[in-house]
C-alpha cells in the first residue's frame, strides 16, 4: 500500500509539472489569431493608466524617431535615427482620445524598390475598422487623411488606425540588403487633428 501511495504521488508530481511546463511554452509563443492579440492588446491599453489607457492630445505630434506607448506590439520595428518602419504586412496604432479627431496627418516614406519590381507601396487605413482611405506610394509625402465621425460613433474615446500594406517586402528578398525585416512604410511624424 505505501508503496502505492509512492508511485502515485510521483506519478502525479511530473503530470502536475509536464502540464506546468506545457502551459509555460503556451505563455512564452502563444499560437492565436491576430483577431485575438488585438482583442488583449486593446483590453491591456484600456488597463494601463488606471483604465484609462495612454491619453493622446488632439494635435499632438508624435515623432517617430522615439518609442510611443500608442504602438501596439503587431507591425512596429524599432525606432529609428530618421523614424520607424513598419514590419509586416499590418501594424496597427492604439489611442484613447480626448475629443474627436476629425483627420490624421503622417509624414511617411514607401519602401518602394523599382529596380526589383516594386515601384509603389500600397497603402489602405482603417479607422476603427472603417475604410478612410486607399493610397498608391512612391515616394516621401505627407498624407492628409480625412476620419469620418461614424468612426467614432456610439461615443466611444477609443480608436484604432490599421494601416494595411499588402506588397510589404523585405529588402533580403529583393536582393537590396541584408534586412529581413518586412518593409512597407517609414513613419516620422504623425498627428490626429
Amino acid at each position: 500500500m505505501n508503496r502505492t501511495l509512492r508511485w502515485l504521488a510521483w506519478a502525479g508530481t511530473v503530470t502536475l509539472l509536464a502540464f506546468y511546463a506545457h502551459v509555460g511554452m503556451l505563455a512564452a509563443q502563444p499560437q492565436v489569431s491576430h483577431l485575438y492579440r488585438l482583442f488583449y492588446v486593446d483590453k491591456g491599453l484600456r488597463a494601463w493608466n488606471h483604465g484609462k489607457g495612454p491619453v493622446y492630445l488632439l494635435g499632438h505630434e508624435l515623432d517617430f524617431r522615439e518609442a510611443h506607448p500608442y504602438q501596439s506590439r503587431v507591425g512596429w520595428a524599432y525606432p529609428e535615427e530618421w523614424g520607424t518602419w513598419t514590419d509586416g504586412p499590418v501594424a496597427e496604432l492604439h489611442f484613447r482620445v480626448q475629443g474627436l479627431p476629425r483627420s490624421v496627418s503622417m509624414d511617411v516614406n514607401p519602401f518602394v524598390a523599382p529596380q526589383a519590381g516594386l515601384p509603389a507601396q500600397t497603402l489602405r487605413i482603417f479607422a476603427n475598422g472603417m475604410a478612410v482611405g486607399e493610397y498608391s506610394l512612391q515616394s516621401a509625402q505627407i498624407l492628409r487623411v480625412d476620419l469620418p465621425a461614424s468612426a467614432m460613433a456610439n461615443g466611444t474615446e477609443f480608436l484604432t488606425l490599421r494601416f494595411e500594406m499588402p506588397q510589404a517586402s523585405s529588402p533580403l528578398k529583393l536582393g537590396l540588403s541584408p534586412d529581413a525585416r518586412l518593409l512597407g512604410i517609414g513613419v516620422r511624424r504623425f498627428s490626429l487633428n
